[in-house]
């Protein structure tokens, strides 16, 4: 099989052919049975691997289309695209279905696993730039020298540092219920984002950001860092913007997980 017939084949496949065009291909599928057998090896190659059979990228973000993309047209794919058209062409006729399924198989099989590690390398990513920013052992600490240190707080504070954090979450809700300041708001949140609860820890950070505090736009910093926690960069980068535009509290490290993301 030539070159121009592969050609050929593949316009038809893509609905590409003149009505005379398509009347004497299916003429020749009739009338050649080497050409009909290169089609049927094609239009499963093409139903397997072509561009179209990617429907389920279409919810996702510009990104992630951009990454199947580059992942389709990569070299390791398209060498595997290649190979499956050369190791097809065996003209041993009564193995030559088996071999398309196995292959085709095959190369699914490796596609899935390029997808595979490039959303994992994508959660990997988002929890390494979460763990080098956090840095919660530089967090406001609430042991004062003044006699109207709050003991409740400083114990909630030390369950926090030894990650007891279901201990100190509870300890930092009922204080927020009688005292109503920024540093337990972010102490609440970051309990919450450590434990994975991240629509409560959302919330929190709102409160916070929605008040009247001075330092209130602390809490746009951490709720970009929990939606990258929580593995969310498009959100995260919506807040970093934001950070960055206003010029919020850690612009400048903000501008560099923007350079990352």
């Amino acid at each position: 099989m030539n070159l121009e017939d592969d050609i050929l084949i593949e316009r038809f496949l893509r609905n590409e052919l003149t009505d005379e065009e398509q009347s004497d291909f299916l003429k020749r599928l009739e009338d050649d049975s080497d050409f009909k057998e290169n089609y049927h090896l094609e239009k499963q190659l093409f139903e397997s691997l072509n561009d179209d059979s990617w429907s389920f990228v279409e919810n996702t973000d510009d990104i992630e289309v951009k990454e199947y993309e580059q992942l389709y047209n990569s070299p390791e794919v398209i060498a595997i695209k290649e190979a499956i058209k050369d190791a097809s062409r065996v003209k041993t006729k009564s193995k030559n279905r088996k071999v398309i399924a196995f292959i085709s198989g095959f190369a699914a099989a490796i596609v899935l696993v390029l997808a595979s590690n490039i959303f994992l390398k994508e959660t990997v990513d988002a929890q390494v730039l979460y763990a080098d920013n956090i840095q919660l052992e530089k967090l406001p600490s609430f042991v004062t020298r003044s006699q109207t240190t709050d003991v409740k707080l400083v114990d909630a504070e030390k369950l926090f540092k030894a990650k007891r954090y279901e201990d100190a979450l509870a300890i930092f809700s009922i204080e927020l219920e009688e005292n109503k300041n920024s540093n337990i708001f972010i102490y609440k949140a970051l309990s919450e984002v450590e434990l994975n609860k991240f629509d409560n820890a959302k919330r929190t950070l709102k409160t916070l950001t929605n008040s009247d505090f001075i330092d209130a736009e602390k809490g746009y910093w951490y709720l970009g860092l929990l939606y990258l926690k929580s593995n969310n960069k498009k959100e995260a980068k919506e807040v970093f913007k934001k950070i960055v535009k206003e010029k919020l509290f850690n612009k400048d490290k903000a501008e560099k997980i923007l350079d990352k993301i």
